[in-house]
């Protein structure tokens, strides 16, 4: 989910510069939110997750993590896109909270990413996944089983994850859209003010 809350914030930052005003109406709102969750991802996966055996305790931090950025969508809920983005990264929220905080990975993706191979419960280092096999883990059809060629690099990614990328995507264009219906209504406008000393009545009001 770490990557996920990546791509929700880079989908974010394209959506606010689509925006050259900041008002109550425009934008998105609770940033801080967003950055607690990626903060708390990047402590367990740069450092915390590099310990040869972190408190089971601690496991639990890449999922409490999703709880703030939970906030901020609740805050940006009028994007429809977003309810998407909820949606992946609650599947996620739920998979990771049954197998005692972070995501399951199964031996054949782990394989796949030509990773070295550790014993079954043992934490990943650099990631949030934990080693289980299918039937170790709970909802292990929502765990990190797919794996997939990017920029010919191996990232394994739930369904969950997939759900986010696509609500971000959806989420950039109602913004790319709305911005350029908001620009069309404008226009008109910006065109009668411009030539407000030609049409009659009009200069005298002005």
């Amino acid at each position: 989910m770490g990557r996920s809350l990546l791509i929700l914030a880079a989908i974010g930052a394209a959506l606010v510069l689509t925006r050259h005003q900041d008002t109550d109406n425009n934008g998105l709102r609770g940033w801080p939110w967003l950055m607690l969750g990626l903060g708390l991802q990047v402590l367990w996966v740069r450092f915390l997750s590099r310990e040869v055996a972190p408190p089971a305790t601690l496991h639990w931090l890449p999922a409490l993590a999703l709880l703030p950025a939970v906030r901020f969508l609740w805050l940006n809920q009028r994007y429809h896109g977003l309810w998407i983005v909820a949606a992946g990264a609650g599947l996620n929220l739920v998979v990771m909270a049954c197998n005692g905080g972070l995501m399951p990975i199964g031996p054949g993706s782990l394989h796949a990413l030509a990773a070295t191979t550790v014993r079954s419960g043992v934490a990943l280092a650099l990631s949030k996944d934990r080693l289980l096999d299918d039937g170790s883990a709970h909802l292990a059809y929502l765990d990190d089983r797919l794996v997939l060629a990017v920029a010919g690099l191996h990232i394994a990614c739930s369904p969950g994850d997939l759900l986010v990328a696509a609500g971000c995507l959806a989420t950039l264009g109602e913004e790319v859209w709305r911005a350029a219906r908001d620009a069309r209504g404008a226009v008109p406008w910006r065109c009668c003010a411009d030539r407000g000393a030609d049409v009659p009545g009009v200069a005298g009001r002005a």
